[in-house]
C-alpha cells in the first residue's frame, strides 16, 4: 500500500560499514522526509536485553525476528524505517521479503580481510569464536536488491547515490482499480444480504470492525442499528465515501491485514465480507489470529467469501493456488474445509457454515459463497 512506509533493511558482516552508511542514507532522506527513522542493531539489541545479550545462534535469530516485526509495525504506520544489523539468516530475510510489502534489502559487502583489519572495536580478534563471518555459520543475502561494494575509501556518497536510485526505481504504487471503481459511485448502496443476516446474531452498542468495508454500505447499516462500527478498507476513495455519512463510523484508510493498532481495541464482532478472497493464503494466515486476539471472549466473526465451487474459478490469469487475477483485479477462491479447520485451529468454535450459489445474486453475476460464523472460545 503506498500510504505505507517502507523498510530498508541494511545488513553485512560486523564492521563492513552498515552504521556508517545507514546513518549517512538517515540524514540524506531526512531532509525530504521527517517520518524516517534509523534504528541500529546495537543499540536496539540493548533494548531488547538491556543486561546480557545472547549471542548464540539462536539468540541472534530471535533478535533478528523481533527487529524485524519492530521495523513492520513502524512501516504499516508510515514510516521509513533504515535498520542496520547483521542477521545473516536466509529465513530471517524471507520472512521480510514474504511479510514487509514495502521491503528493500541492501549488503555492504566487505572483503574479509579488510573486515579484520578495520575492526575498530576488535571484536574479531576477541570474539572471534562467537562472531558472524568468524566461526559462526554466515548467510550471506542470496538476493539483495542492491549490492555496495565498500571498500572503506570514506567516498560515502556514492553509495548514499547507489541507494537512493534504487528507491526510486523500486517505488511501489498502488493498482487504481478499487479507487477508480469507488470513485465511479457504481458500488451498490443498499447494505447486503449478509449484513442483515449477520445482525440477527448481533446485539446494540457492541463494538464492531469491519473489514474490506468499500463504499460502506453495509457499516452505515449496522450503524444504524447501533453498532459501534470501525469501518477499514485500503482504498481511499472508499472511506471518503464512508466518511461522508452522517453516521458516526470510524473510517480507515489502511491494510486490514496487518494494520496491528487496530487489533489493539477489544471488539464483540469482526464482519469481512468478500475481503478474505481479496488477500492471499499468507495475508490470512496472518489475519485470523489478529482477529482471534482482537475479539473479547464469545466473539463473533462473521466470513462471506467465494468457494473453489464459484462459476468465476479459473477465469483469467492464474497467479499461485486458487489466486487468479480476472477484471483487474486478484481473486483467490476459497476451499470450504480449509477455511474452517484453520478458524478452529486458531481456536474459534464454527457456530454456522453454509456454502451456496444463492446468497448474493446480482445481474447475471451467481456467486457460490459460504457463509461462517465462528465463536472465540477461552
Amino acid at each position: 500500500m503506498s500510504k505505507n512506509g517502507r523498510v530498508i533493511w541494511i545488513t553485512g558482516l560486523s564492521g563492513s560499514g552498515k552504521t556508517t552508511i545507514g546513518t549517512r542514507l538517515y540524514y540524506r532522506m531526512k531532509n525530504q522526509n521527517p517520518q524516517v527513522l534509523l534504528l541500529d542493531g546495537d543499540i536496539i539489541r540493548d533494548i531488547f536485553e538491556p543486561i546480557e545479550a545472547n549471542f548464540t545462534v539462536e539468540g541472534r535469530k530471535k533478535r533478528a525476528y523481533q527487529y524485524s516485526d519492530l521495523c513492520k509495525m513502524l512501516a504499516y504506520q508510515g514510516a521509513t524505517v533504515i535498520c542496520c544489523t547483521i542477521a545473516m539468516y536466509d529465513d530471517v530475510r524471507t520472512w521480510n521479503r514474504q511479510n514487509i510489502s514495502n521491503y528493500h534489502e541492501i549488503f555492504i559487502d566487505v572483503d574479509w580481510d579488510i573486515v579484520k583489519e578495520r575492526d575498530s572495536k576488535g571484536l574479531y580478534n576477541i570474539h572471534i569464536n562467537n562472531m558472524v563471518g568468524g566461526s559462526l555459520e554466515t548467510e550471506l543475502p542470496k538476493a539483495p536488491d542492491v549490492v555496495i561494494k565498500n571498500t572503506m575509501d570514506d567516498n560515502i556518497d556514492q553509495y548514499i547515490d547507489i541507494i537512493l536510485d534504487s528507491l526510486d526505481k523500486n517505488n511501489t504504487t498502488e493498482d487504481n482499480y478499487w479507487n477508480e471503481y469507488y470513485k465511479s459511485d457504481n458500488a451498490p448502496k443498499e447494505p447486503s444480504g449478509f449484513a442483515k443476516f449477520a445482525l440477527t446474531y448481533m446485539k446494540a452498542d457492541r463494538k464492531l470492525i469491519d473489514l474490506g468495508c468499500g463504499n460502506g454500505r453495509d457499516s452505515v447499516f449496522f450503524s444504524k442499528n447501533r453498532l459501534k462500527v470501525t469501518a477499514v478498507d485500503s482504498s481511499q476513495e472508499a472511506i471518503n465515501t464512508v466518511d461522508t455519512t452522517s453516521m458516526p463510523i470510524f473510517g480507515v484508510c489502511d491494510d486490514f491485514v496487518s494494520t496491528k493498532a487496530l487489533f489493539c481495541v477489544d471488539y464483540d464482532y469482526c464482519y469481512a465480507r468478500w475481503s478474505i478472497h481479496a488477500i492471499s493464503q499468507k495475508q490470512q494466515d496472518e489475519l485470523l489470529p489478529n482477529v482471534y486476539k482482537s475479539l473479547k471472549s464469545g466473539g463473533l466473526v462473521f466470513i462471506e467469501v467465494r468457494t473453489i465451487n464459484d462459476s468465476k474459478f479459473g477465469q483469467g490469469e492464474q497467479l499461485g493456488c486458487n489466486e487468479f487475477f480476472y477484471d483487474g483485479h486478484y481473486r483467490r477462491f476459497i476451499e470450504p474445509e480449509s477455511l474452517i479447520m484453520q478458524l478452529k485451529n486458531t481456536g474459534f468454535e464454527i457456530m454456522y457454515t453454509e456454502e451456496s450459489d444463492g446468497f448474493s445474486k446480482v445481474n447475471d453475476d451467481n456467486p457460490t459463497l459460504i457463509r461462517v460464523i465462528a465463536k472465540k472460545c477461552l
